[in-house]
C-alpha cells in the first residue's frame, strides 16, 4: 500500500470517507480491491488499521452503500498482514475487541467465520483472544458475544483455549486483573452455575485452577461478594474454594496468606460453612509450621461451638503395600 489514499485515510481513521469518494468518482472498484488488501510499508493491513483505530464499522457501511460483493467484504475482512496478524489481532492488541466484534455482527459475518479469526494464530503462534486479555479487552468482548446470542458451549470453548503454558484464556484474564468483570458479565447473562464453576475451576501451570490465581491476585473478598449477590449455594461456593492443585493446596490456603483471611472466613461461615472442614482443610499443610497452626486454631475458637471445637490433626496417609504384601494378605498372610 506504501502511501496511498486508501492506507492513510485507514491509519487516520477516514476509511469511510476515502471510500465514499472513491465510489462517486466511479473508479474501477478491482482498483479499490486492491488498495483495500494491500499493506503500508511497515507490512500493515488496511483492515487492521481500521480495526485498531475503531472504525472498521464505517468502512463496512460505505462497503455495503456502494453494494460490494459479501465475498468481496470477507475478503477484505479476512486479510492478514506480513505476521499473519487479521483485524482482531489489531483490535485486541488496542483493547478494541468488543468493538470490531460489534461490527462484524453487524455486518451479518458468520460466527463459525468469526471464531476462525478468533482462532487464528500470527506467526509467533498467538491467536487474538490472548491479545485481548492482555488489554482487558474480554469483558467487553463477552458482553458482546452474549448480545449476538451466542452459545455457553461456544463461549466455553474461547474461555478455556489453552496458551503454550496450559493455562486458559481466564487465567490470563486474572493477571489482567478483569477476570471479576468476566465473572459479573457471566452471572448477568443467567449462565448456570455449573458451567460456571467449569470455568472457574479449570486447571492451569502446576495444577492450579482459575480460583487459585483470583485468590492469590487478592481477589478473595470481591469474588465472594459477586458469588453471595448471585445467590450461589455455599456447596458451591466450597467446592470452588477447595479445588486442590498439584502440590494439594486449595484457594483456601492461598487465601489464608492474604490480610483480609479472617473477613472470608467469616463470611463462609455466616453463609453456612462448616467452620469444622473448613478448620480441618485449612490445618492439613503447613503442619510443621507451629505460627501458622497456631493462628488457624486461634481463628476458630470464636466460630466453632463447644461440641464442635475440637483440636483437629490430619489424617495419615494410609500405608502403601507392595504387591506382595497384598498378595501375603489375601492368602491370609499378615
Amino acid at each position: 500500500m506504501g502511501n496511498n489514499v486508501v492506507g492513510l485515510a485507514a491509519k487516520n481513521g477516514h476509511l469511510k470517507k476515502a471510500l465514499e469518494v472513491l465510489f462517486k468518482a466511479k473508479v474501477d472498484f478491482k482498483v479499490i480491491k486492491e488498495l483495500l488488501l494491500s499493506e503500508d510499508l511497515l507490512g500493515h493491513s488496511v483492515v487492521g488499521l481500521a480495526a485498531k483505530n475503531g472504525h472498521l464499522k464505517k468502512a463496512l457501511e460505505a462497503l455495503f452503500e456502494a453494494k460490494v460483493d459479501f465475498e468481496d467484504i470477507k475478503a477484505f475482512l479476512f486479510a492478514k498482514n506480513t505476521n499473519d496478524k487479521n483485524l482482531l489481532h489489531y483490535a485486541a492488541e488496542w483493547g478494541r475487541l468488543g468493538k470490531a466484534l460489534e461490527a462484524l455482527f453487524e455486518a451479518k459475518v458468520d460466527f463459525e467465520d468469526i471464531k476462525k479469526l478468533l482462532f487464528a494464530k500470527n506467526t509467533s503462534g498467538e491467536p487474538p483472544i490472548y491479545y485481548a486479555a492482555g488489554k482487558g479487552g474480554w469483558v467487553k468482548a463477552l458482553e458482546v458475544l452474549f448480545k449476538a446470542n451466542v452459545g455457553i458451549k461456544d463461549i466455553k470453548e474461547i474461555l478455556l483455549a489453552k496458551d503454550s503454558a496450559g493455562d486458559t484464556l481466564l487465567h490470563s484474564c486474572v493477571a489482567d486483573q478483569t477476570l471479576l468483570g468476566v465473572v459479573e458479565v457471566l452471572f448477568k447473562a443467567k449462565i448456570d452455575i455449573k458451567d460456571i464453576k467449569e470455568l472457574l475451576l479449570a486447571k492451569g501451570e502446576f495444577g492450579n485452577a482459575v480460583m487459585h490465581q483470583v485468590i492469590s491476585n487478592n481477589g478473595s473478598e470481591k469474588i465472594m461478594e459477586i458469588l453471595i449477590k448471585a445467590k450461589i449455594d455455599i456447596k458451591d461456593i466450597m467446592d470452588l474454594l477447595l479445588v486442590e492443585n498439584e502440590k494439594g493446596f486449595t484457594p483456601l490456603h492461598f487465601a489464608a496468606t492474604k490480610t483480609d483471611f479472617d473477613k472470608l472466613v467469616n463470611d463462609l461461615v455466616a453463609a453456612g460453612a462448616s467452620p469444622v472442614k473448613l478448620k480441618r482443610v485449612l490445618l492439613s499443610k503447613n503442619s510443621d509450621n507451629e505460627e501458622y497452626q497456631a493462628r488457624i486454631n486461634k481463628l476458630f475458637e470464636n466460630l466453632m461451638t463447644e461440641d464442635e471445637f475440637i483440636v483437629v490433626v490430619p489424617e495419615p496417609e494410609p500405608e502403601k503395600k507392595t504387591f506382595f504384601q497384598k498378595a501375603f494378605k489375601f492368602f491370609g498372610y499378615k
